[in-house]
């Protein structure tokens, strides 16, 4: 939340967040301290284990599932409970300062939850019909085994097929319990709309909703793409937006200044706000992302950890691992995607760790999709898209060839210098 404009003496609160144990607390990028004299944000110091699985003290006969219900009547609150109501506090003394001296304020509030482990207030999940169970029940046939991926926070009973689209053995299991599944994850997604909800409130008890710039944006959860909700026109755009956008777009909004020079050269976003004030415009023709593969067995990693904390420890192209932990100079593979307003083209190549480079003519895998037609909009963008890899097909090599080459260029223009 921004509020005020114009000015960089910012008073920058970061509220309690479980997952900055990830990337560390950046004491220099807030200005205040947490209830024990540290620096924010702090983070998982009330009530759960930090484990995968549901905490024992938690929900009985759920205690090993990756989704159990809080019993609100025992009297204990969940750490996003508790989190939301320190961070409900912090802003009415922000919203009040404000209004008093004219310091503007950002507040940042993170939230675990719908991250796993699925530990919920069970109203919610009471209040939540079980969903039907997913469109499609295999990976397309055509797609590259090694867009699939071991999920170490999943339990293999959980999962449907391998990276070839085979069933698991597991898959009978799988599909009994899958209505389960995503009704507690819906039903997460609910608790934590109700906890922004609380804050929301706060901005409109205090007078200063229409001062205030609400952004509400998230990971990719599921491969479920990233969430990005800016509180401005209340329309749609079709316009193509990247995490690395919101920045400049905060930065725009605020009547702020963007680094030159040298800090600035390889900011990679772009303001959205022309998007914003007309949803009909586009202020990008790409967006892009990537994602490293590491084979199970890889070493390249501290002592103590495995690329992406599974158990498997083998060479398959069917269980690859998403590289959690391992050097970047190790990686095996990288995945490049580039999604235009058209289509979207995923090229699996070789990574060499030397030159922290691709090695394009070592391509592993290709991946063309058709996304002509596709508002965006749940949930046809995501059961109506992506069906079928169209990479290979005659009639679309001279689209393939140019998107490859685009791709090439649009990665090029972000890379450092070599090391």
């Amino acid at each position: 939340m921004l509020t005020g404009f114009a000015s960089w003496k910012w008073l920058r609160s970061c509220c309690p967040f479980h997952a900055m144990c990830y990337s560390g607390p950046e004491p220099r990028s807030w200005s205040q301290t947490g209830p024990d004299g540290s620096p924010w944000p702090f983070f998982n110091v009330h009530g759960e284990n930090g484990t995968n699985a549901c905490p024992n003290n938690c929900c009985g006969a759920n205690d090993t599932a990756h989704y159990c219900l809080w019993d609100l009547s025992q009297g204990a609150l969940l750490e996003d409970q508790i989190n939301n109501a320190e961070a409900a506090s912090r802003l009415q003394a922000a919203a009040k300062n404000f209004r008093e001296t004219g310091q503007p304020f950002f507040l940042g509030q993170g939230y675990h939850r719908p991250h796993l482990p699925w530990i919920i207030p069970k109203p919610f999940y009471d209040a939540m019909e079980t969903p039907t169970e997913a469109t499609h029940q295999a990976w397309p046939a055509d797609r590259p085994a090694i867009h699939f991926h071991d999920c170490a926070e999943m339990s293999h009973p959980y999962w449907d097929t391998n990276g070839w689209g085979v069933p698991l053995d597991q898959g009978d299991y799988f599909a009994s319990h899958q209505g389960e599944m995503r009704r507690a994850y819906y039903a997460a997604v609910s608790y934590i709309d109700s906890l922004m909800g609380d804050l929301l409130q706060v901005l409109d008890t205090e007078g200063i909703a229409d001062d205030t710039i609400v952004l509400v944006m998230g990971d990719h959860a599921f491969m479920m793409r990233a969430p990005f909700m800016p509180n401005a026109t209340g329309k749609i755009t079709n316009a193509l937006a990247e995490v690395v956008d919101i920045y400049p777009t905060l930065v725009e909004l605020a009547g702020l200044q963007l680094p030159t020079g040298a800090a600035g050269e390889y900011l990679g976003g772009t303001s959205l706000k022309p998007v914003l004030e007309d949803p009909t415009t586009s202020v990008k023709k790409v967006a892009l992302s990537q994602f490293p593969r590491c084979w199970q067995n890889n070493t390249q990693h501290p002592s103590g950890n495995k690329p992406g904390d599974e158990n498997n420890q083998t060479v398959s192209w069917e269980s690859m691992s998403d590289c959690h932990w391992t050097y970047r100079e190790g990686f095996d593979f990288m995945g490049y995607r580039m999604r235009t307003e058209e289509w979207a083209l995923t090229q699996w190549v070789r990574w060499n760790g030397t030159s922290l480079r691709p090695n394009w003519n070592q391509t592993v895998g290709l991946e063309l999709y058709d996304h002509r037609n596709n508002t965006g909009m749940a949930p046809s963008a995501f059961d109506d898209f992506e069906n079928e890899n169209l990479a290979y097909e005659p009639a679309l090599q001279p689209v393939l060839m140019q998107l490859l080459e685009q791709l090439h260029q649009e990665f090029a223009k972000w890379w450092t210098p070599n090391p």
